[in-house]
């Protein structure tokens, strides 16, 4: 059970911690998507006490990865990601183009699972939440979580996958 956007977490998250003793959950965890809120979820973190952390990350959004993943996976709280496709704005920006020449080599055969497999192959993430009511058509494209990761250890393919990054950059 999760405290939803930090919303009265100092109110609610006792109750859950409470009640995952009681046995009546297993898991409490607290989320935010907001960039804002990542000083408030990386210090309730850093308090302990949590199983998990929901937090806003991917390709293009990656402020997470600066302090609050190492410090999640420091101790031991799992990470859940929300907004992988940053609500199917991705796909606008590569709309058109081709995926790198490397995709294949990860096993990605569509922008959705190249973008999936780049938030799930981070070494402190647990798992992506990629649905949200604009990428419903792409559910079967998702496809994703199936097959190597995308940040391999082969030093090559890590480097052109953040060279990507920043050549997917939106037109400004």
């Amino acid at each position: 059970m999760q405290v939803h956007s930090l919303v009265n977490v100092e109110i609610i998250l006792p109750y859950l911690r409470a009640w995952k003793k009681e046995g009546h959950i297993r898991y409490a965890g607290i989320t935010h998507y907001e960039d804002l809120y990542l000083p408030p979820l990386l210090s309730w973190v850093e308090r302990g006490n949590l199983d998990f952390v929901q937090v806003h990350y991917s390709i293009f959004n990656r402020k997470a990865e600066e302090q609050l993943l190492p410090a999640a996976a420091e101790r031991g709280v799992a990470v859940l990601i929300n907004m992988p496709f940053e609500k199917a704005r991705l796909f606008k920006v590569v709309e058109g183009r081709e995926l790198p020449s490397f995709a294949s080599e990860i096993g990605a055969t569509t922008w959705a699972a190249f973008f999936l497999k780049w938030v799930i192959s981070h070494p402190h993430v647990t798992c992506a939440l990629p649905f949200d009511i604009k990428s419903r058509p792409r559910r079967r494209k998702h496809r994703g979580a199936a097959g190597a990761a995308a940040r391999s250890r082969n030093a090559r393919t890590n480097g052109e996958l953040y060279g990507e990054h920043s050549r997917l950059q939106p037109d400004r």
